[in-house]
């Protein structure tokens, strides 16, 4: 089986009660399956009194999705920030979605979100979306790990890192890769993670991971939310960061059964102005 994940990113949108469109995501021509998205929208510089939390809408005249809307809670921010307050952080989260015709041809087909905040915000909100699609239904064990967010047991991993590498609004690549080996045949999970160093007042941290190598047949696009996002506090000093949870997602896609490489490549919502560090791992068996 193979399973995609196509992502965008925005900054500064969804300050009112009605929805700004984002960039329309086109899904892969041999895709036969619509699986959800992950999300993760961080508020990048709350204000003091006024609580936001966003929504977000589903669009696709190619698919019969019209305005179907739903709320994303971890982008909360609560009343009363305090000036020096310590950055507060959300997870990405995966909302399971199908059609309710899978007869419906998906390939090539459209889709647009649109972000809005349920109580107008000062800001708006730093995000980062992932479409995720296959070319066939999942059997039983991956629909579980989908709804559950959990992975399988592996026989082989890897990671790569960026030190301090990662600050860019552009996909930015990694000099280190993940090396497979050659008694894989299925990679399972794949984890994305920003960690901010010294973050600065008012820049949220959100943005995806990108996975590329011309050794596994058909594998783009593979752009992955990251982990955990931090919005930075509303004053000097900053305070200090949040602890990140480095949170694998299961996946499935075939693998060459030689070893190679899977090139890494970040990209942020927004720039950073002290560049983060980034992680990115994958498991297969």
């Amino acid at each position: 089986m193979k399973v995609w994940h196509k992502a965008i990113t925005a900054a500064a949108q969804g300050k009112l009660t009605t929805f700004d469109a984002l960039t329309t995501i086109t899904i892969k021509k041999n895709a036969t399956t619509l699986l959800g998205f992950y999300v993760l929208i961080v508020t990048p510089k709350p204000t003091s009194g006024i609580s936001g939390i966003a929504a977000l809408e589903i669009n696709s005249a190619d698919l019969g999705i019209s305005q179907q809307k739903v709320i994303i809670g971890q982008s909360l921010v609560g009343d009363g920030i305090a000036t020096n307050n310590k950055e507060l952080y959300v997870m990405r989260q995966f909302i399971p979605w199908k059609l309710k015709d899978n007869s419906v041809p998906i390939g090539n087909a459209k889709v647009t979100f649109g972000i809005a905040s349920l109580v107008a915000v000062t800001e708006g909100f730093d995000l980062a979306i992932s479409l995720v699609f296959s070319d066939g239904e999942p059997d039983a064990d991956f629909a579980a790990e989908l709804k559950g967010q959990y992975v399988s047991s592996p026989i082989g991993g890897d990671f790569a890192s960026s030190a301090a590498g990662i600050a860019a609004a552009a996909e930015t690549a990694f000099t280190e890769v993940i090396s497979v080996n050659a008694n894989g045949s299925e990679l399972i999970s794949i984890m994305s993670l920003l960690i901010t160093n010294a973050p600065t007042a008012d820049e949220g941290s959100t943005g995806y991971t990108k996975l590329q190598s011309s050794q596994i047949e058909d594998f783009d696009p593979q752009e992955i939310p990251f982990a955990v996002g931090t919005h930075g506090s509303l004053g000097t000093p900053v305070g200090t960061p949040a602890v990140a949870e480095a949170k694998y997602i299961p996946t499935r896609f075939p693998l060459p059964g030689i070893a190679f490489d899977i090139n890494v490549s970040q990209k942020m919502a927004v720039v950073l102005s002290n560049a983060g560090d980034g992680h990115a791992a994958a498991t297969w068996r």
